[in-house]
């Protein structure tokens, strides 16, 4: 078998949304694949003599037909599988009717969703000669193995339970005489949240529900519990809920604050999609927000979770998000000013110096750079990237590629589409970015320091009151200097003699004039008119970016 090279998937079950949806991932990884169904001109038999790989794609309730159908024209050195959501039944019928190696497989998520990192289980039936090539043919998921038995019982929770409770709220409020345009015309996001996960189950195949719910003993045993406790809730009084409700906290733990926070990026993300305009044309720079495009890039996720309720306008570039503010398209700027490892964004800086903004608010948001390719991918020769995170994957970079050609793009998101269009290549983006274009991970958590951050800065026009005095947050300044000695002393002294505390000073030349700087500040606090005056008498060009404290710090 290890001189097999090129191995035929067949799958019974293959016309079917979730056989066909996995037909066409293995067709696009290169496999030579078969399918059958009940109006395929090649019956299931003679699919199973022509493959190496035998999955079958069906309903529970027909697992043990099948497999009397298709196991006897195996051959027996080939794989039995199955892509059933519960293990124990369908393990069971593969073993007795093939003595060859049998394999229990689960996806963990639905047709539309065949994206890299989704979890597969394995429950192993026998044999593992077979084992590498299929970690192989799975790679770019989450495998993980377990017991059929604690497969199931997980399963009748997370699927049995959950779309009995679906089905149990639909019904109650079908017959509550409240319509459901009514219900999200009033609805909180995460009771939206909510509906949308109802809507979406019922919006499915039924009888693939009603195999789910009823199908396994797990299953039933898990809602009969419920229904117990349910019960027992129901009949107790209010402190009494409130002490069960103390003791199921407890019992998860942090995930309740994880689960807050997850939680919230979702809605911000569902909410944005009715804002967010899919191209950088004409009508998006109407938004209120401009930031850089196209959508997964940095900017765009950390718009997301910050301004989920606003309207969002996305650019090609700095440059252009910069000129639309300039031009009174948009009210306001989102864009990076810092990086905790490559420092400063010079051309966000000089745009606001340059255009007498002011930075309003300034945000912290991670950054979690992942390298992807496409499946299509055999030896990384070409790596697309943002100059920004090229600099900050600098160290990964060139110990894992070191002859790697390294290019720069306009955002992470556009390697995506480079690294897509260009054979062996791949692209230093976001996760999402990756999962949109169905690529694999190669790694993540790549950045040459843990803890990656970036600093947004929501940026606009200047107003006549912008500048107040106030001792709380962060100043940012700029200024000029003509070369004659002591320049750069006499302007920090306007500093150090009001008790300015500095956090950052950077300098640039001015123009193409190597003997004269300009330099940006921040420091702890406001200022006042006095300091103001001594700081235009000591400067030339003196300008006040913003006052601003920082907020929005999400968890490392």
């Amino acid at each position: 078998m290890q001189k097999m090279q090129k191995e035929t998937i067949g799958i019974v079950g293959g016309t079917g949304e979730f056989g066909s949806a996995f037909a066409e991932h293995f067709e696009r990884k290169g496999h030579g694949v078969l399918i059958s169904g009940r109006t395929t001109p090649l019956s299931h038999e003679e699919l199973a003599k022509k493959s190496d790989i035998v999955i079958l794609s069906v309903p529970i309730s027909a697992i043990e037909e099948v497999c009397q159908i298709v196991a006897p024209h195996l051959k027996k050195e080939s794989l039995l599988m199955d892509f059933c959501s519960t293990k124990e039944a369908p393990l069971k019928s593969m073993l007795q009717a093939f003595s060859g190696e049998v394999l229990g497989c689960h996806p963990l998520f639905g047709p539309r969703n065949i994206l890299p990192n989704q979890p597969v289980v394995f429950c192993h039936g026998r044999g593992e000669a077979w084992l590498p090539k299929i970690r192989e043919i799975f790679q770019e998921f989450r495998i993980l193995e377990m017991d059929e038995k604690k497969h199931d019982q997980c399963m009748g929770i997370i699927q049995g339970l959950q779309h009995f409770l679906e089905n149990a709220f639909a019904e109650t409020i079908a017959k509550s005489g409240v319509s459901v345009a009514e219900l999200l015309d009033i609805s909180s996001p995460v009771y939206h949240l909510q509906m949308n996960i109802v809507g979406r189950i019922l919006g499915q195949n039924e009888l693939l529900y009603g195999e789910i719910v009823y199908g396994s003993e797990a299953s039933r045993k898990t809602i009969a519990d419920f229904l117990k406790n349910a019960q027992h809730l129901f009949e107790g009084n209010q402190s009494e809920f409130e002490e069960h409700f103390r003791k199921n906290r407890k019992f998860f733990g942090d995930f309740c604050k994880k689960a807050q926070e997850e939680s919230d990026r979702i809605i911000a993300l569902l909410s944005s999609e009715e804002h967010v305009s899919k191209d950088t044309n004409e009508e998006s720079t109407k938004g209120k927000i401009g930031l850089l495009g196209p959508k997964y890039t940095w900017s765009d996720l950390a718009g997301q979770m910050f301004f989920a309720q606003e309207p969002r306008a996305l650019f090609p570039n700095f440059s252009s998000v910069l000129s639309a503010l300039k031009k009174d398209e948009i009210d306001f700027a989102f864009l990076p000013l810092e990086n905790s490892i490559s420092g400063s964004v010079r051309q966000v800086w000089n745009g606001v110096a340059e255009n007498d903004f002011w930075i309003e608010r300034v945000f912290e948001f991670p950054i979690h750079h992942i390298l992807a390719a496409p499946l299509s991918t055999k030896k990384v020769e070409k790596i697309f990237g943002h100059p920004e995170a090229i600099a900050q994957c600098g160290t990964f970079l060139h110990q894992q590629y070191p002859n790697a050609d390294i290019v720069t793009v306009a955002s992470t998101a556009e390697s995506v589409i480079h690294a897509e269009k260009t054979k062996n290549s791949a692209a230093l983006c976001s996760r999402l970015a990756a999962e949109s274009a169905y690529f694999s991970l190669l790694a993540k958590n790549i950045a040459d320091i843990s803890g990656n951050t970036t600093r947004f800065g929501l940026i606009r026009k200047r107003c006549l009151e912008d500048v107040i005095e106030k001792n709380e947050g962060i100043t940012s300044v700029f200024f000029e200097l003509k070369n004659k000695p002591s320049a750069l002393l006499s302007a920090l002294k306007v500093f150090s003699d009001a008790g300015k505390n500095l956090l950052r000073i950077e300098s640039r030349p001015v123009g193409n004039n190597f003997s004269e700087y300009a330099f940006f500040v921040d420091f702890e606090g406001g200022i006042s008119e006095d300091w103001k005056k001594g700081f235009r008498e000591k400067t030339e060009n003196g300008k006040i970016l913003g006052q601003y404290s920082v907020e929005g710090t999400l968890e490392k």
